[in-house]
């Protein structure tokens, strides 16, 4: 009888135990890619979106791209809406503010590249080649998009005076990277079309 007993003291304790890897869960955008044609889906969702014209985050619109270049030719125009019904545009700081938005989109595009290069540039397969060449020019446009939104013109004089855009060259969720001039800015866009043509 003290065998069925244990017996069945064993069989329960069986029930009872659970396997780690069952219980751990993890959160959505926590999980890293494995396989190279995972780190492909990054890139091709982005790419799919410039052809779709489905996402603005990474060449724009035409409309946007218009309206900052009126707010920095036409400084002399009207800022408020005229009291007749013909159209002025509103205020330049109303779409100013947006501004952190879309370099936040551009971040996260930004984030995706250094997660395929972290991870695929030292393969040698026919695809990974592809993908490392498309991330260093998605992550060129990317930062020249950026320096041309963010900065002051480039002027090879004050190169090193200006301010540039914050250099995210690898996936690191806790960098604080700062802001260094144009020119170093200048140089990582070069350096990652050069990359990108090998």
């Amino acid at each position: 009888m003290k065998r069925y007993i244990v017996y069945i003291l064993l069989i329960f304790s069986g029930f009872c135990v659970s396997c780690d890897e069952y219980l751990e869960t993890k959160t959505y955008g926590e999980i890293l890619p494995e396989t190279t044609e995972d780190y492909a889906s990054l890139i091709h969702t982005h790419l799919y979106n410039i052809e779709a014209s489905t996402s603005d985050k990474i060449l724009g619109n035409f409309n946007d791209v218009l309206r900052w270049e009126c707010f920095s030719d036409n400084l002399n125009a009207s800022l408020s809406k005229s009291v007749s019904n013909s159209y002025t545009p509103i205020y330049v700081g109303s779409y100013i503010g947006s501004a952190i938005y879309r370099f936040n989109n551009l971040f996260q595009v930004v984030r995706d590249a250094n997660v395929v290069l972290d991870n695929v540039k030292e393969k040698d397969s026919e695809l990974d080649k592809k993908i490392t060449a498309v991330a260093y020019t998605l992550r060129a446009v990317l930062y020249y998009n950026m320096m041309r939104e963010l900065c002051e013109p480039y002027e090879k004089q004050r190169a090193t005076e200006i301010m540039g855009v914050p250099i995210v060259d690898h996936f690191d969720m806790e960098a604080k990277p700062g802001r260094g001039n144009i020119q170093e800015t200048v140089d990582f866009i070069i350096e990652d079309l050069k990359r990108a043509s090998l």
